[in-house]
């Protein structure tokens, strides 16, 4: 009996060991590949992909080999050449690598190409991080690069033609796996990859939404498992009932209410605690230190002008939309773009510029509307292309994309201060933009208009009666606005509005945008976060602040994104005196 109970057990043991032998594909794509995209280099070039592989990630595999890389293509028409490749550096060389072409056995195919390195990669322990990507050759135009799923941030890198590398993972993760084979796979293993934390006042005045990004290094699929956020004292758990496949990716939400203030100067960690249905066999990654986000504002931009018969129509749907929420109130902003549709006595040079956001040639239109330059919708052209720019059906419509934005975190915020100068005629913006290194805008741009509410107009196509323009731009710095110079994580940046007596200072806004520009992709071209602050009221949007506080007592405090909070022991705030100015305070 005893003899049989050791063979029993032994073949456990080999049972188990099998389980831990063979081949594991790794990436975040969860082996996804898109239906289409938009990555092109026009004419002839090399087109080049990568992901990076933290080092964190590879010490689950040590003692095992990458033995290939799978690389999806979305055509594979005009492309000749693919390479797969590993390097430590973006652009450093080639530690391993291997290559297919058109003529090939295995040739170059639409959808997944495994191609086999010439020399599998060994992978050592603390070996560092690698990069594993791939590079097509075309001899002609081809859309293949394949996007997929959630950002994960520091993942995915393009390179196109003779330009430098950039980093895309705002797009989403490129649809590339490292095939390892080895003998010590691990069965369980789940790490987090990065994780971000913001305020979230819909839940409660000290709640706060975490947001992470997890993978299942293993090959057996995890059920369920907790996670523990801890700052200070403080510690806060929650389990989370998603299953993760093996050597898959997922992303997860949910609200902690730590029953304490915290802001943007608090260290979070987030880590796994345990999983449900076994042990993790490598806690090396179970932790990482939360990227502190902002709450995201939306900017809507309208194109209107007196001539369009349609456009009071929408302008309704536009007002309802703004004022159908306690939480749009210092949240949602609009500007209006006197263009599209002829143009009329209030259209400024950067009205017609802001066509080129059509991204359909000179076709333009209006009414018409831009829900943070967002390109959710179709041009409707043959090319397929994307746009910012849609006609809305109804306020429902236009509050589902408020409600989209406003659901999303952001990775700076903007913050306003203005002062009149010593007759009132002309006012200065101040403007203070505050990032996090997860910030991902190539070329930040800050736009300052001023606008005003209630401006008569001298004739409206569509509307019998008098009708008043809304949102209507009085001034605003430059078109695209000014280049966003980062001094760490901050920028600061000044512009002076000179005020016609006409205007009526009482409906009159400063609205600032901080956005990406890219003058060759009009779907480049997204707000990452905007404020407005009134110039009479002196509300607090964003981080407002005013020039002075007077002597009176404090009445009520704010966070950075503009959400009241009680009164803070430490970090920067907003305070709001008695007399209506606010100040902003670092203890």
């Amino acid at each position: 009996m005893q003899r049989l109970s050791t063979i029993i057990l032994a073949l456990l043991l080999s049972i188990g060991a099998m389980a831990q032998s063979g081949t594991v594909s790794m990436g975040f794509c969860n082996g996804q590949m898109a239906d289409e995209g938009d990555i092109q280099l026009n004419g002839k070039g090399w087109v080049s992909c990568a992901t990076k592989l933290p080092s964190s990630a590879l010490d689950a595999y040590k003692g095992n080999s990458i033995s290939s890389i799978r690389a999806a293509l979305l055509n594979r028409i005009n492309i000749d050449t693919l390479k797969v490749w590993i390097r430590t550096e973006l652009d450093g060389d080639n530690i391993a690598e291997g290559y297919i072409t058109r003529s090939s056995t295995p040739s170059v195919s639409k959808g997944w190409n495994e191609v086999e390195l010439t020399e599998p990669y060994e992978i050592t322990e603390n070996a560092g991080d690698i990069y594993i990507g791939y590079s097509f050759h075309q001899r002609a135009n081809v859309v293949a690069v394949s996007i997929v799923g959630e950002p994960v941030a520091g993942t995915s890198y393009l390179k196109m033609g003779d330009a430098q590398w950039q980093d895309i993972s705002n797009k989403g993760v490129i649809s590339m796996e490292a095939i390892i084979t080895g003998s010590s796979l691990p069965k369980q293993d789940l790490g987090l990859l990065s994780a971000t934390i913001s305020p979230w006042p819909q839940s409660g005045v000290n709640a706060l939404k975490v947001n992470a990004a997890i993978h299942n290094y293993g090959i057996e699929a995890v059920n369920g498992f907790t996670i523990k956020c801890t700052t200070g004292e403080t510690v806060c758990r929650t389990h989370i009932d998603t299953p993760i496949g093996p050597t898959s990716s997922t992303s997860c939400s949910f609200v902690i209410d730590p029953g304490i203030y915290t802001d943007s100067q608090a260290s979070w960690s987030i880590e796994i605690e345990s999983i449900d249905n076994g042990t993790d066999e490598n806690s090396t990654n179970n932790m990482v230190e939360a990227v502190c986000t902002y709450l995201k504002n939306v900017l809507i931009e309208e194109f209107t002008t007196e001539k369009c018969s349609n456009c009071p129509r929408v302008a309704g749907y536009l007002h309802t939309a703004m004022n159908s929420s306690n939480d749009y109130s210092d949240r949602v902003f609009a500007v209006c773009h006197h263009a599209g549709y002829y143009t009329d006595e209030f259209t400024l040079p950067c009205d017609e510029e802001m066509l080129w956001l059509f991204n359909n040639g000179s076709s333009c239109y209006a009414p018409a509307m831009m829900i943070n330059r967002q390109p959710y919708h179709e041009t409707g052209n043959s090319s397929g292309s994307k746009t910012a720019v849609y006609l809305p059906q109804s306020p429902d419509d236009i509050t589902s994309y408020i409600n989209t934005e406003m659901e999303l975190t952001a990775n700076a915020v903007v913050g306003i201060t203005y002062e009149f100068n010593t007759d009132s005629t002309a006012v200065t913006a101040n403007v203070t933009c505050l990032k996090n290194d997860n910030l991902i805008c190539a070329m930040p741009h800050l736009t300052v208009y001023l606008t005003e509410d209630e401006v008569k107009s001298l004739f409206q196509e569509g509307y019998e009666g008098q009708y008043y323009q809304q949102h209507v731009i009085r001034g605003y710095n430059s078109t695209w606005g000014e280049p966003v110079v980062w001094d760490g994580n901050s920028f600061t940046y000044s512009y002076t509005f000179d005020i016609d007596k006409e205007w009526k200072k009482n409906n009159m806004k400063i609205v600032a945008a901080l956005a990406n520009y890219n003058p060759d992709d009009a779907t480049d071209c997204s707000v990452e976060n905007s404020a407005a602050i009134d110039l009479i009221k002196k509300e607090t949007t964003g981080i407002n602040t005013a020039e002075d506080n007077g002597c009176n007592e404090p009445a009520e405090y704010f966070n950075l994104s503009g959400q009241r909070i009680a009164n803070p022991q430490h970090g920067i705030f907003i305070v709001k005196y008695k007399n209506g100015h606010t100040n902003k305070i670092l203890k």
